[in-house]
């Protein structure tokens, strides 16, 4: 069904005029409002702050099991089919970060379904918080962009006895990405529909192998209950970052396992020192570099009678790097 409905739906509401919508109602008793004015009152620096301000949404998905090495492609033998519940508020301007990011909504999202290997991996569930970024809106369509990160389970990870084929996924316990490109058209006051791509990635890091990680991109199709949203213009402007240099330094730590399978786990050390320095309200531009300490590595011995691996390269690891956020 999603296939056959949410593209279509996509396409129709990234393409609808802006004269449908006419002119509306001016809520503070001056008459009506242009569209034009609809839409600039929709771009304010301050959202009205509602203590009610709470979405629900709920989201079907249908997609497949990426399979990017060939010893992955016998495990999938279905579509992969997942049922979205989530809770999200509207930002309301009291943080800076709410201005930079132009006004997201936050919430909570619980995942789960089969994502197309019923036999060898079993279903998910994931749970995880995003934010949700709207890249262009007015008054009735918003397109947008969601990312969100926490945990996820898989019911049927690797086992050397009982599921030896898996190949794709080591633990039941793993890291969750959620990334997701929609568009939005409200139907009601209360009531919007959606449809996008999406894309959840589940992975533990190496930490025990295999570990190709899960990969579906998939389909959306989904409907959010909310409140009113009005906008309201800002009082002020958006605070800014203090100008001037700053550094900071990281120091992480991880386990990780490398092949063959059922190694000894090692301990990754991690340091990292960067320099940035802001630029304008809501971004800044740095450098730094990282060293990281891996007894893990190894390289497969080529044309050896044997699975041997060599440990014999350089533990230690540097690398440099420029960014902008």
């Amino acid at each position: 069904m999603y296939r056959c409905l949410c593209l279509p739906f996509f396409l129709l509401s990234l393409s609808i005029p802006g004269s449908m919508f006419g002119q509306y109602p001016d809520t503070s008793g001056s008459g009506t409002v242009s569209r034009r004015q609809e839409i600039i009152s929709s771009k304010p620096d301050r959202l009205s702050a509602r203590p009610n301000n709470v979405s629900l949404e709920i989201n079907g998905m249908y997609g497949f099991l990426m399979a990017n090495q060939p010893k992955a492609y016998y495990v999938r033998n279905d579509q992969s089919r997942m049922l979205e519940l989530n809770i999200s508020r509207q930002t309301d301007g009291s943080h800076s970060w709410h201005h930079a990011s132009n006004f997201p909504r936050t919430g909570l999202a619980i995942l789960y379904g089969g994502v197309g290997s019923a036999e060898h991996v079993g279903n998910i569930l994931a749970i995880y918080p995003f934010i949700h970024f709207p890249l262009k809106r007015n008054s009735r369509w918003q397109m947008s962009f969601r990312l969100g990160t926490g945990l996820g389970w898989v019911g049927k990870p690797y086992d050397k006895e009982r599921n030896y084929k898996n190949l794709m996924i080591g633990t039941h316990l793993n890291a969750t990405i959620s990334m997701r490109l929609q568009s939005e058209l409200r139907l009601s006051q209360h009531v919007s529909m959606n449809a996008g791509i999406s894309f959840s990635h589940l992975s533990n890091g190496t930490f025990r192998l295999p570990n190709l990680g899960l990969n579906v991109p998939a389909i959306s199709l989904g409907l959010r209950y909310h409140s009113e949203e009005k906008i309201i213009q800002a009082t002020g402007s958006a605070p800014g970052k203090p100008p001037g240099m700053r550094y900071a330094m990281h120091v992480a730590g991880a386990f990780k396992q490398t092949y063959p399978l059922e190694s000894k786990v090692g301990f990754v050390k991690l340091m990292q020192v960067e320099a940035f320095r802001n630029y304008r309200k809501s971004s800044r531009f740095g450098a730094g570099i990282m060293i990281s300490h891996d007894k893990s590595l190894s390289n497969e011995v080529a044309n050896a009678p044997t699975y041997i691996f060599d440990k014999s390269d350089p533990q230690w690891q540097v690398g440099v790097y420029v960014g902008y956020h």
